[in-house]
């Protein structure tokens, strides 16, 4: 099984650019990656999973980082193999809290969310899919971090890992 190793942010964004720490009206984003509790967790950390959009709540600094959708159960990450992280999301009708986001590990569901309202108009559509890496060294004080990704597919509908 070929698709992730040493994960850093997958996200599904629903415009080409919008500022982080600012309140969102007229984009959403999910992602989800590593979070090591502020140290409390080894490196890289336990899953976590994100969400920007228009009725997020704001954090406690005033500014808005996405609202985290916890997975009590979520493992810590394992370094040097190979990861399938799996992500579904489902628009909403414009301004009804009909949409939905699901998560999947190695084929495991994480987290099934529903009766979220992404958006408010029907010109907010999901049109991109961005691959990145954000390591701090809040949780790592390695001068290098390596992050693959491979075996990148869009689907419309769940395939799960390969091979299986």
């Amino acid at each position: 099984m070929k698709t992730l190793k040493w994960f850093g942010i997958i996200a599904v964004v629903a415009v080409a650019a919008f500022l982080i720490g600012t309140a969102v009206s007229s984009a959403f984003a999910q992602g989800g990656g590593p979070w090591g509790n502020w140290g409390r967790w080894p490196a890289p950390g336990r899953w976590n999973f994100y969400s920007y959009w228009h009725e997020m709540e704001q954090s406690r600094d005033g500014k808005y980082w996405g609202n985290s959708f916890a997975v009590p159960d979520a493992p810590v990450i394992p370094k040097d193999r190979w990861i399938c992280v799996e992500f579904m999301l489902k628009e909403n009708t414009p301004g009804q809290p009909d949409g939905e986001q699901a998560f999947w590990i190695d084929g495991k569901l994480l987290g099934h969310w529903k009766g979220i309202n992404w958006r408010k108009t029907g010109q907010l559509r999901a049109n991109a899919l961005t691959l990145e890496s954000y390591i701090t060294d809040r949780w790592t004080k390695n001068p290098t971090n390596v992050v693959f990704f491979d075996n990148v597919v869009i689907a419309r509908r769940y395939i799960g890992p390969a091979g299986k």
